[in-house]
């Protein structure tokens, strides 16, 4: 490998880290969910209409974020 070769893998390595960073507002958009659905005491079809979205996308966050 040349250094040529080198140069582009790290700058390869450095944009992969760089797509890895928390992203503030997932953890804000968790929050505001999870704080609805305690709110309207685990019911998914009540949480979902405070929140304007439709049961089926209610029951993808409650599966991606573990509220079994």
């Amino acid at each position: 490998m040349d250094d040529d070769d080198k140069k582009i893998l790290k700058k390869i390595k450095a944009k992969k880290k760089e797509s890895f960073k928390p992203n503030p507002w997932l953890e804000i958009k968790k929050k505001i969910i999870l704080d609805a659905y305690i709110r309207n005491d685990g019911n998914s079809a009540a949480t979902a209409r405070e929140l304007g979205i439709s049961r089926v996308q209610m029951w993808r966050y409650k599966k991606e974020y573990g509220l079994n």
